[in-house]
């Protein structure tokens, strides 16, 4: 009797260790090696294709000195443009004036011309740190969206991108409150186009809940990050924890369809959140083959 029950605590121990070895392995994994994420959208306005890579999230972590591995994957990629969808800051690159991002963007702006929208990070710092980092950045040559939108050519296409944090949906407010809040505004202005649309939003919450998405008929194409992908993957179940969103998140990551008209990307982002690292979920580079 004593043999089977010690027979069977080696065997409880083996596997408890065997689990343990796994999960840390991926956790390192999954918070140093970079994949990349390609998804092919249809937008009947263009005539030709575009290729754009999409990064968010970042937080101030760095891929390699100066980001030197990140810049070189995305380089690979041979991307037209590149959307960079907010939350790229934390408080210790604050403190040295943002310089890794600043650095980081300089790079980027090597590679293909950038499109910046802010996130829930970017907002929350005080009105003038954060405008000398735009400054900063927009004098280097990114162009930074902020309920605003430009008519830009990419790829040898024209397309009207624009970049919000705000809620596409009244979020508590009367009708007349948000008819008349800066990103009502935005869109509605926005929307005014026969070119294919893009909004760099980076919380997906902006159009997923409350039916926000139809509001907003001749938006084509969203793109998010904010849940780094559930944060933690588990097998067959998908992300554990995403922001505002919670437990199990329905809208972690990948490609979704809002109604019947506005295509939603995701990406899952580049690092983990806040204390928790990221496991079984591989740091991402989105590529959007739009055509």
């Amino acid at each position: 009797m004593n043999f089977k029950r010690n027979k069977l605590k080696k065997t409880v121990v083996i596997i408890l260790a065997f689990v343990l070895v796994i999960t840390i392995t991926a956790t390192i994994i999954s918070n140093a090696c970079i994949k990349v994420s390609e998804y092919t959208i249809n937008l009947s306005e263009l005539s030709g294709s575009v290729r754009v890579v999409v990064i968010s999230d970042l937080h101030g972590k760095e891929y390699g000195r100066d980001n030197t591995r990140l810049l070189a994957k995305i380089s690979e990629q041979r991307p037209d443009s590149i959307f960079v969808v907010g939350d790229m800051l934390d408080d210790g690159d604050a403190k040295n004036g943002f310089s890794k991002t600043v650095k980081l963007l300089s790079g980027l702006l090597d590679i293909a011309p950038v499109y910046f929208s802010y996130g829930n990070q970017e907002k929350e710092y005080n009105s003038d740190i954060i405008n000398r980092f735009v400054e900063t950045i927009t004098e280097n040559g990114v162009v930074v969206l902020d309920d605003s939108f430009v008519d830009c050519e990419i790829g040898g296409q024209i397309i009207r991108v624009g970049g919000t944090m705000g809620h596409a949906f009244p979020f508590g407010r009367t009708k007349e409150e948000f008819e008349n809040s800066n990103e009502y505004i935005f869109l509605k202005d926005m929307e005014k186009t026969s070119l294919p649309t893009v909004v760099l939003a980076h919380m997906p919450d902006t159009f997923i809940f409350n039916g926000a998405h139809q509001y907003w008929s001749n938006i084509d194409l969203v793109v998010s990050g904010h849940t780094h992908g559930g944060v933690v993957r588990l097998p067959f179940v998908g992300g554990v924890y995403s922001p505002m969103q919670g437990i199990f998140p329905e809208y972690d990551y990948g490609f979704y369809m809002l109604g019947e008209n506005m295509k939603m990307v995701i990406t899952s982002g580049l690092s983990g959140y806040k204390f928790i690292p990221r496991v079984f979920n591989l740091p991402e580079i989105c590529v959007l083959n739009l055509g």
